[in-house]
């Protein structure tokens, strides 16, 4: 899979509709509930697992990961690759939204994650105020 469709991959997750975002989070819930790490899908970690392991293992977690990896690219050719690229997106998107929360900028900064609807990149008073002065140093430096 090259990077052309890997970036088509995370433009499809940009437009998820609401049914598709919500079997998406109760896959991410089955995924940490089995042991997984927060905000990935149960298809990222068994790729991730796949690929850790090139050959087979006596740990029947690889073998489940292994089958499970298999049969879902038999349904989507390079289905974990395309899971993968989806969790990203769907993480940069939550970060670029925590981020905004935290500051706002005046549009002039093109890296703030806000944008145009931004209005000067200082901390929000709410959060300022909740912040120890030493914390308050380290984000006043973003």
């Amino acid at each position: 899979m090259d990077l052309k469709e890997i970036h088509k991959a995370e433009e499809n997750t940009r437009r998820e509709d609401y049914i598709h975002r919500a079997l998406v989070a109760l896959d991410i819930f089955v995924n940490v509930v089995t042991g997984g790490n927060e905000d990935e899908t149960i298809s990222s970690r068994v790729r991730r697992i796949s690929d850790a392991h090139k050959g087979w293992s006596w740990n029947p977690g690889v073998w489940i990961s292994k089958a499970l990896n298999a049969a879902l690219n038999l349904i989507q050719p390079n289905h974990g690759i395309h899971a993968e690229a989806g969790d990203l997106e769907r993480s940069a998107r939550v970060e670029a939204i925590e981020s905004h929360a935290l500051y706002y900028c005046d549009g002039a900064d093109r890296s703030c994650p806000g944008g145009q609807e931004c209005k000067g990149h200082r901390i929000v008073r709410s959060t300022y105020s909740a912040l120890s002065k030493e914390g308050t140093k380290n984000l006043k430096g973003r």
